[in-house]
């Protein structure tokens, strides 16, 4: 075997094992951002958010390292909840926001027997796809009350001289 045809052979053989590094694909629409969202929702309400977090790896806009320790730092929190929340009861899709048609939060709550959580995922859209930029989530109640998606503003008229 010639030294080309190695050197071809090992090239191909380094971009199969590195491919699934590649640079996140996203997904190509909006629906199909929050279907993704929902996929992980359904991972996180049977306690595997370690789980949700390798659904959303190849779409995420965030280097792997920093994803990795949102992954670290939501686990670790979410497992640490009081039992003042009670047992788990699924989950419930709450919104869709988007500010122009870059930036994209879908909202569910995760419904216990005595509190909710309130989950966020945020999307990126550069070009053609929509990137994770990342998740969180958060039992405020106040916050659970601002999700409504403020309106558009006013045109203001041109000041008069």
């Amino acid at each position: 075997m010639t030294i080309s045809c190695r050197i071809g052979m090992v090239s191909a053989l380094v971009a199969m094992l590195f491919a699934p590094f590649a640079h996140a694909g996203g997904v190509q629409s909006e629906k199909e951002a929050i279907m993704l969202a929902e996929s992980a929702m359904k991972k996180i309400v049977a306690d595997d958010v370690e789980g949700a977090t390798e659904l959303l790896r190849p779409h995420a806009s965030i280097d792997w390292g920093e994803l990795n320790a949102l992954t670290k730092h939501v686990a670790e929190t979410y497992r640490t909840r009081p039992a003042g929340f009670g047992d788990p009861l699924g989950y419930a899709y709450a919104t869709r926001e988007s500010v122009g048609d870059s930036v994209l939060r879908v909202t569910f709550i995760e419904k216990f027997k005595r509190k909710p959580l309130l989950w966020e995922f945020y999307f990126y859209k550069p070009e053609q796809n929509w990137l994770l930029l990342g998740f969180t989530f958060n039992a405020s109640e106040a916050r659970m009350f601002n999700l409504a998606p403020l309106p558009p503003p006013q045109a203001s008229s041109p000041a008069v001289r």
